[in-house]
C-alpha cells in the first residue's frame, strides 16, 4: 500500500486499512490501534469535530490490493489532533506510530491481550484484542476520547476484569490470592521468585496466576500497608539570614525607642516601638513595678543585635 498527497507521491510507505465494500464488518464505534498503519483515518463522523476539506486541497490517496481510495477531508479527534475522515474507510484507525509520539503505550502479553495508552491525565485507554486479532477500544460515540477523565469512563470493576479470562484462569487467580495470604502477603517480586523457582513443593500456582491476580484485584492491601512508609520530609528553613549591608547599618545603628505603659481592662501592658525600624513589642506584666525589669531585658535584646539604643522617649503621663 502507498499513499500520495496532492500531486507528489511520498517515498515513505504509508498504509491503512481501507475496503469500501466491506466497511460494515467492523463496529463503527471501535477505534483500532494499528501497528501496520502509518496514517490515521476515521469513518465514524460522530467521533470527530470540525470536519472540513483539507487545506490547500491536499488529498490522501491509499493504494491497496483491492484498488485505491482517496480522502479529501480532515477532522479533529479531541485531545489527539487532526485525522483524515473518509466514510468509506474500513474502520476508525489510529496509527500506533502516531499515537506513541504523544502517549505511552504499554502491554504485557503474559497477563492479558491488551494494549494500554496512558494519557497525561492518568487515564488508561484499554485496547483489547478482538476475535480477528485487531486491538480495539469501544468508545460508544464519545468524541472526547483523549480529552479528560470524565469524558470517557474507563473504571474497571472486578467482574469486568474477570470477564477477560477463562474460568480456569480465574480459579487460578483466586488460589493465588489464597496462597499469598497463607504466606503472609509477600511482595510481588518475592512471590514471583517463589513461583518461578519452584521454592514450594507441589505448588499448583503458576507465575501467570499471580500476575493476573494483580490485574483483577489490584495490589494486595496488607502488602501495601506493610511496605508503605512515611518518608521524612525535607526540612525547609523559614528564612535564610543575611548580613546587614554596611550602609544600612550605619543609617540605623542608633535606635530611638518609644515606651508606653498602660492598662487594658485592668491588665498592665508595656508597649514599645522603635523609630524608623518600627520594631514593636507588647508585654503583659503583673504590675507597674515589674515594668522596669521587662524594659531592661528588652533593651538588652535589642543591643545584642548590633543595634544601640541611644534615646528613650517614655510616656511621662
Amino acid at each position: 500500500m502507498r499513499h500520495e498527497i496532492g500531486n507528489s507521491i511520498s517515498n515513505a510507505l504509508n498504509v491503512s486499512l481501507t475496503q469500501a465494500s466491506r466497511s460494515s464488518l467492523i463496529n463503527p464505534n471501535w477505534i483500532l490501534l494499528d501497528s501496520e498503519s502509518t496514517v490515521c483515518v476515521f469513518r465514524n463522523k460522530a467521533l470527530l469535530t470540525d470536519i472540513g476539506d483539507s487545506p490547500y486541497g491536499e488529498i490522501l490517496k491509499v493504494y491497496t490490493n483491492g484498488g485505491s481510495q482517496e480522502s479529501t477531508k480532515l477532522g479533529t479527534l479531541d485531545g489527539f489532533g487532526q485525522v483524515w475522515y473518509n466514510p468509506e474507510s474500513l474502520a476508525n484507525i489510529l496509527s500506533m506510530a502516531a499515537v506513541r509520539k504523544f502517549f505511552r503505550i504499554m502491554t504485557d502479553s503474559s497477563v492479558d491481550a491488551v494494549m494500554y495508552v496512558h494519557l497525561p491525565t492518568g487515564v488508561k485507554l484499554r485496547f483489547t484484542e478482538g476475535p480477528s486479532g485487531l486491538y480495539y477500544c469501544d468508545v460508544n460515540n464519545k468524541s472526547t476520547l483523549f480529552a479528560t477523565p470524565s469524558a470517557h469512563c474507563l473504571l474497571s470493576t472486578v467482574d469486568q476484569n474477570k470477564a477477560n479470562f477463562r474460568l480456569r484462569e480465574v480459579k487460578g487467580v483466586d488460589n493465588s490470592r489464597t496462597h499469598s495470604r497463607k504466606l503472609l502477603h509477600p511482595a510481588a517480586t518475592t512471590l514471583q521468585d517463589i513461583l518461578v523457582n519452584n521454592r514450594i513443593r507441589n505448588n499448583p500456582i503458576m507465575p501467570a496466576d499471580a500476575k493476573r491476580a494483580d490485574f483483577i484485584y489490584g495490589p494486595s492491601i496488607p502488602d501495601l500497608r506493610a511496605r508503605t512508609t512515611r518518608e521524612q520530609p525535607t526540612h525547609k528553613q523559614a528564612h535564610i539570614p543575611v548580613n546587614i549591608p554596611r550602609a544600612l547599618y550605619e543609617e540605623y545603628k542608633n535606635v530611638t525607642l518609644n515606651i508606653d505603659f498602660f492598662y487594658v481592662n485592668g491588665i498592665p501592658v508595656l508597649h514599645t516601638i522603635s523609630n524608623c525600624l518600627t520594631f514593636r513589642s507588647v508585654d503583659f506584666l503583673p504590675g507597674r513595678s515589674e515594668a522596669q525589669w521587662e524594659f531592661r531585658d528588652l533593651a538588652v535584646d535589642i543591643q545584642t543585635s548590633l543595634v544601640r539604643v541611644s534615646v528613650f522617649t517614655p510616656d511621662i503621663k
